[in-house]
């Protein structure tokens, strides 16, 4: 699920559009390590807000609340 959030992030989507794009692309799939399911756009918006009311998102996202260019570098 966090991979999710990372590619919903890099590509600016939407929950449904996430979704969407989780399903159709091969590109998203590989990433993601080819799931048999993908959840759904009520599933990632819950898991995000789970993340927001505990404070894993800043742990998860650096000390900014928001995602950013500098706090998703791949090293």
């Amino acid at each position: 699920m966090a991979k999710m959030l990372v590619l919903q992030a890099w590509y600016s989507l939407s929950d449904e559009q996430l979704e969407i794009q989780c399903r159709d692309r091969l590109t998203f799939q590989n990433f993601l390590g080819y799931p048999e399911s993908v959840p759904d756009a009520m599933t990632v918006w819950l898991f995000r807000d789970r993340m927001a009311s505990t404070g894993m998102d800043k742990a998860f996202w650096g000390k900014s609340s928001a995602p950013s260019s500098a706090n998703l570098a791949l090293t």
